[in-house]
């Protein structure tokens, strides 16, 4: 299997200059080098350096599961393509590499097909960024103040029915954008997806060490949260089960 591999020093030379030290932008450098030299470990080190110092680039978590990927840490891959694919969404490339490292998960929860009015749905809502959804909801209500005056306006009573009815179904088309952009919005911002940090986790029906295990997991799922307690998160697999795991197990992405 290939993996695309971005050597993105150029690209962000500008950036760095504005935000960080040199020595930042030499680790950008040595990361890429020791990349492409195969020195896998030492290029993951580099790019978490990096990450650490306060630099988010989606070129730095796609190269940085790309080394782990080589590495064999399958879990802390998906995870920094999760985190690349929040940042670019539609990036091809990202979606490719992850699509790759899933393959490696002996535990396939995440291939359940979804109901065809989900698949619409996540489709319709992801056409448009929540800001192109916010500003279509605002030219709405604009045409829908226009109408109201023309309705008032109006001498005939036919004419006023017309723009009376166009008025609620530019009202009715502004709630709907609401809605979507809202859905959009909390896609992009939402943090309470994590995946899965460790091999063989049990998940279990209470918050407890001592409750039942209902089902075992593998490193690299993705899972969502759904309730926090100070050491348990109750979470969601893509198959639709419910349980409890540690905090310490996770990794939000």
């Amino acid at each position: 299997m290939k993996l695309h591999f971005r050597c993105f020093l150029l690209s962000l030379l500008f950036c760095l200059s504005a935000i960080a030290q040199d020595s930042q932008l030499e680790q950008v450098y040595q990361a890429n080098e020791h990349y492409i030299n195969k020195e896998y470990e030492e290029a993951a080190q580099q790019y978490e350096q990096v990450l650490q110092a306060g630099l988010e680039a989606k070129e730095l978590y796609f190269n940085l599961g790309n080394a782990y990927f080589q590495l064999n840490e399958i879990g802390k891959s998906i995870l920094n393509y999760e985190r690349a694919l929040r940042l670019a969404p539609k990036d091809q490339d990202i979606q490719l590499n992850l699509s790759l490292a899933k393959r490696q998960i002996n535990q396939r929860v995440d291939d359940y097909p979804l109901p065809f009015y989900i698949t619409a749905f996540r489709s319709l809502v992801n056409t448009l960024s929540s800001g192109a959804w916010a500003l279509f909801a605002v030219l709405c209500i604009w045409a829908a103040l226009a109408l109201a005056i023309l309705y008032l306006r109006s001498p005939e009573v036919k004419t006023q029915k017309r723009f009376f009815s166009l008025a609620w179904l530019t009202l009715a088309l502004c709630l709907l954008f609401v809605f979507l952009g809202y859905n959009k919005y909390y896609w992009e911002s939402n943090s309470d997806y994590a995946i899965l940090a460790k091999s063989n986790i049990k998940a279990t029906n209470g918050p407890s060490e001592a409750s039942k295990e209902v089902f075992s997991l593998s490193e690299g799922i993705k899972v969502r949260i759904v309730e926090r307690n100070a050491q348990w998160c109750k979470v969601i697999i893509p198959d639709g089960r419910e349980g409890w795991l540690q905090q310490n197990q996770l990794v939000v992405i």
